[in-house]
């Protein structure tokens, strides 16, 4: 009775049971290049399966060998030093689907219980919205336990979802994407039967889970939903939705996704295989492309959104110029190229064109550079200094930038003045020889100047300061004495002494005074009582008219009747008794 429940077509039933729910979104009929593809063709990402036995079994495609793609040369050396390119972009943040999103998920083979489907309600949500989950799971017992983890960008919730339905049995369908034992992706019908899905001693059944929570922190950088379905013999499996994480698969060659993330734009792997590793999540809400004659393998999860779907071609980008870095982004799944498209393994990952029309301008060229400016110089003699330029550069995200940079200066500083130097002040000294000038001091000092030549400081010429040091010469005679008569009796000396700065005048006398000739040579002297100034000539003798008889008492010889006489007859004396 055993045997006859699980015979062959039972068997057949239960392991096609696990496809049929899929209902996954492929739809290869639009592309004519996919049409001719083999039935059973398997595609994995595990770069040990890279040369096994499927490719020989599943040989390329009549496309790979007949399409007629220039491959340019790879791209040129990267420039160094300052002018080095930017670091590669992070990959840009997928967009979050909106509204009320199906996932269907392909988990391994081996792995149980299976979560077929993840209904998320909305899925981009705000602080205070209800977020409702609906999850499918097939098992061959029954599940004791399934938890929906939310981490967002400050912590996480964690929901117990609770049973809907009562445990049906799934119906037979044809899938179009399956796995065999190896964990690898099969589109197409399958050929020689499927492998085993369950033990055989099991029938696969599919329980449905639901829960809801209101939303309380926000997902800017942070956005994951994880469901664990834990089943009553103990084993747990998982699925994790990274909505916010892009997954940065590089352009060319196997890639092995040891992360949860999310494509939300055409994507994949070219060139190369691709594998899910165990226990993360790849998220498809676009499709995701690789190569015939390569491998796609799931040892975790695959979950397929309303836009997710897997095609079997090849991936181009725009590149006109044939430079080797992409015009942007964008990137084309189909069998032959589009207008200036090549291969994306051809291309530098994250990396773009700021000009895709001339092949000497990519990321990290510059561009244009500014004049040195701002120079500073260590000396005044120094011919060389540093300054700075500006200069514009095509940055990874292809778009020119202008930045600051460093630059060497020079000049010509022959002749250019650096500095003097003095000596000490010398003694204060008398600024003249007479006057308040002889009363007033300076002081002098002897200073050389300075000049570059040949980037060195060399004395150039002397000069000498002068300062004013205060008075000097205090009560030393600063201008010559005088004397003159008052009237005529008196006498008075007149003095100039220096006194603080100044030369002052002094007064000394009244002394008696004499009166007759100031040369001695006229004799006899007279009292001054009886030199006024008409009688003076009567008291003179004079030798000689020869002799000049001035008084230095001042007083003028006026015209007498008795000069004539007195002068001897000989007429008018010079200095006295002349008309």
């Amino acid at each position: 009775m055993h045997k006859d429940i699980f015979s062959f077509r039972r068997y057949f039933t239960a392991l096609a049971l696990s496809f049929s729910l899929l209902g996954l979104p492929f739809n290869f009929t639009s592309q004519p290049a996919l049409q001719a593809a083999e039935s059973g063709n398997v595609f994995s990402g595990v770069e040990s399966f890279f040369n096994n036995v499927w490719q020989g079994l599943f040989p390329k495609p009549a496309v790979q060998e007949t399409t007629a793609v220039v491959q340019p040369a790879p791209p040129p050396p990267m420039p160094t030093g300052k002018n080095s390119p930017l670091l590669p972009l992070s990959p840009a943040k997928p967009t979050l689907p909106q509204g009320d999103q199906t996932y269907r998920i392909v988990q391994g083979v081996n792995v149980w219980p299976k979560i077929l489907t993840a209904q998320i309600n909305p899925v981009d949500v705000e602080v205070g919205n209800t977020q409702t989950f609906n999850l499918t799971i097939e098992t061959p017992v029954a599940i004791s336990a399934v938890e929906a983890i939310i981490q967002t960008d400050h912590g996480s919730e964690h929901l117990m979802l609770k049973k809907t339905s009562a445990a049906a049995t799934a119906t037979v369908s044809s899938p179009d994407l399956y796995l065999n034992q190896k964990n690898q992706i099969v589109l197409g019908q399958p050929s020689g039967g499927l492998l085993p899905v369950a033990e055989a001693s099991q029938q696969l059944y599919t329980e449905d889970f639901a829960g809801s929570w209101q939303v309380k922190d926000t997902h800017n950088s942070t956005y994951h939903t994880t469901f664990l379905a834990t089943d009553v013999l103990g084993r747990s499996s998982s699925v994790t939705l990274a909505w916010s994480d892009a997954c940065g698969i590089p352009n060319g060659g196997s890639y092995n996704l040891s992360s949860n993330c999310t494509i939300s734009s055409v994507d994949g792997v070219d060139n190369g295989s691709f594998t899910v590793a165990s226990g993360y999540t790849l998220t498809l809400d676009s499709t995701f492309a690789f190569n015939p004659g390569q491998n796609i393998t799931v040892n975790g999860s695959i979950a397929f959104g309303s836009g997710g779907q897997i095609e079997k071609t090849y991936l181009w980008m725009i590149d006109s110029d044939a430079d080797g870095y992409a015009a942007n982004s964008t990137e084309y799944a189909q069998a032959t190229a589009p207008a200036g498209g090549r291969r994306r393994y051809l291309l530098v990952t994250g990396e773009y064109d700021c000009n895709d029309s001339n092949a000497s301008i990519y990321p990290g060229v510059v561009t244009s550079v500014g004049a040195c400016g701002s120079c500073s110089y260590s000396s005044s003699c120094t011919n060389s200094g540093s300054g700075t330029d500006s200069y514009t550069e095509c940055t990874a995200s292809g778009a020119y930038q202008t930045y600051s940079g460093s630059c060497s200066c020079s000049r010509n500083t022959n002749g250019v003045s650096c500095g003097s130097s003095c000596g000490v002040w010398g003694s204060c000294v008398a600024s003249g020889s007479s006057g308040s000038a002889y009363c007033n001091g300076v002081e002098s000092q002897t200073c050389t100047s300075y000049a570059c030549s040949s980037g060195s400081c060399v004395a150039s010429s002397n000069y000498t300061n002068t300062q004013s040091c205060g008075a000097v010469n205090n009560g030393s005679s600063c201008e010559p004495s005088t004397t003159a008569c008052s009237g005529s009796s008196a006498v008075y000396t007149y003095v100039h002494v220096c006194s603080s700065g100044s030369c002052v005048q002094n007064t000394v006398g009244p002394t008696t005074c004499t009166c007759g000739c100031s040369n001695g040579s006229c004799t006899p002297v007279y009292p001054c009582g009886r030199c006024s100034n008409n009688v003076a000539c009567s008291y003179a003798t004079f030798d000689s008219c020869n002799s000049s008889c001035s008084s230095p008492f001042n007083i003028s010889y006026s015209q007498n009747n008795g000069c004539t006489g007195l002068c001897g007859g000989k007429g008018c004396c010079s200095g006295a008794c002349c008309p």
